[in-house]
């Protein structure tokens, strides 16, 4: 006997995912949030995934959605989707809600004509992907590390038992005395036969459901995420060498002021500014895999290329 029933999310049952949420990511999220990430609509589908109920007690059991976006390759702009949030309630777990979930999506979306999901999965989500949706995996994004001399908010906080509070106030404070930077701007991996996220305006401001900012620096672009132990750089315009050394120099003065001891970029191998921050960092230990499933893109995952600002999360 069939013990679930299952909803494409929309606007009116999109609340059923705050409490899951809570208990799968331990993490307080809004129902205003949710519809402001899921609100996809610039992209061609909006809302786009579905949410198992329980069907004697009508309790949300578990959610798997995608967020529709565009990629550019060569002169073609190809729909596809990014994985995003997978999550079970701790009392259905084990119930395969997560595969029966994903291919529902992968149905919906394959339907509307997008031709990928791609995504960054997590050590857990990893194996059902890979091993029960045919996932392909080819490479991780790498993390690097620009050191900064600082009295640390982390140090600063255990001595005298400060609130986090007090750190965003400021970060807000530090950031009004930034110029802003002009949106939208080419996505920095992007070249010949290299395919990326296009990044039009569209995308800058769909991505403000999250706290970010694009700041002018040496004249350039740079799309930030401060948090309270790194700050973050989702990726900035294309410059030479010698521009680079100066934002470097300049974005390190930002978090000396705000009391972050690194500067922190993720890129996929082989993009424009992984040698640069090469020489200027060392690599973190920390790797993130890049994997999709195909539907019929015209290009391969190889092929595909990211930067941090490009997760769902940024």
């Amino acid at each position: 006997m069939e013990e679930y029933y299952y909803k494409k999310l929309d606007s009116e049952n999109i609340k059923d995912l705050v409490p899951i949420y809570k208990l799968a990511f331990n993490k307080e999220v809004s129902e205003e949030y949710l519809i402001k990430k899921n609100s996809t609509e610039a992209f061609g589908l909006s809302f786009t995934g579905f949410i198992a109920y329980h069907i004697q007690t009508n309790e949300a059991a578990a959610f798997y959605g995608v967020f529709p976006c565009l990629i550019k390759y060569e002169d073609q702009i190809i729909r596809a989707a990014q994985s995003g949030d997978t999550m079970t309630h701790p009392k259905h777990q084990g119930k395969g809600l997560f595969i029966k979930l994903a291919k529902m999506t992968y149905d919906y979306v394959k339907e509307n004509g997008v031709q990928c999901v791609f995504g960054f999965p997590n050590k857990n989500s990893y194996p059902g992907f890979v091993r029960k949706l045919d996932w392909e995996h080819i490479e991780d994004m790498q993390a690097w590390l620009v050191r900064v001399k600082c009295l640390s908010w982390a140090r600063c906080k255990k001595m005298f038992h400060l609130p986090d509070s007090l750190f965003w106030l400021n970060t807000r404070f530090v950031l009004a005395l930034c110029k802003k930077g002009k949106v939208p701007f080419q996505n920095s991996v992007i070249s010949e036969d290299i395919a990326g996220i296009e990044r039009n305006a569209d995308f800058f401001k769909y991505k403000t459901y999250e706290k970010n900012y694009v700041i002018s620096v040496k004249g350039k672009s740079v799309w930030i995420k401060p948090d309270t132990s790194f700050f973050k750089i989702g990726d900035m315009e294309h410059c030479t060498e010698r521009e680079f050394r100066a934002i470097v120099r300049r974005l390190k003065i930002l978090a000396f002021f705000m009391g972050l001891p690194y500067l922190r970029y993720h890129c996929s191998p082989g993009t424009y500014f992984e040698k640069m921050f090469a020489e200027h960092g060392r690599k973190h230990d920390a790797t993130f895999p890049v994997g999709w499933v195909n539907f019929n893109s015209p290009f391969k995952l190889e092929q595909l290329k990211f930067t941090m600002c490009d997760n769902d999360t940024f």
